[in-house]
């Protein structure tokens, strides 16, 4: 018996803009922070303190929320803070410039003892929630906009 699994396309940029909106639970950020970084691998990778501050939250929160998605199943087992990984059966592509069997700059350098992170395709600290957005817009200078090299 086959089994039908119909799928859409979701633009990552808004999971990136929910992982930093306060309003949604943790877990639920948490979740939206893999789906909207991940590269077609399945993995993102993020530095050393980069999901708390994201988050807001302390490093032994942000294990117990990865533990916890880990047992609902919405992030895969080999997530941790370093790396969030969505589970194999969840996605199809994502990012754009990795190749699917592609290791994270993480994880390949836990398998050859290099830890360096690889080019993201998409940095979370691009995403600036709306009212952050608006108070930058209305306190920015004449200064600020004057191009470069004039």
């Amino acid at each position: 018996m086959s089994h039908d699994n119909p799928f859409a396309i979701h633009y990552q940029s808004v999971y990136r803009e929910r992982a930093c909106d306060k309003r949604f639970p943790l877990l639920w950020r948490l979740e939206s922070l893999a789906k909207g970084t991940h590269r077609r691998n399945g993995h993102a990778s993020f530095e050393m303190g980069e999901i708390a501050r994201i988050l807001g939250i302390s490093g032994v929160q942000v294990s117990n929320l990865i533990a916890e998605a880990k047992e609902l199943d919405l992030l895969d087992n080999r997530s941790c803070s370093r790396c969030l990984v969505v589970p194999p059966h969840a996605v199809i592509g994502g990012g754009q410039t990795s190749e699917a069997d592609e290791l994270c700059g993480y994880c390949d350098g836990i398998r050859t003892g290099k830890k360096k992170l690889q080019d993201r395709p998409y940095a979370i600290k691009h995403v600036i929630p709306p009212r952050t957005a608006d108070r930058r817009t209305r306190n920015s200078s004449a200064r600020d906009k004057t191009p470069v090299g004039v």
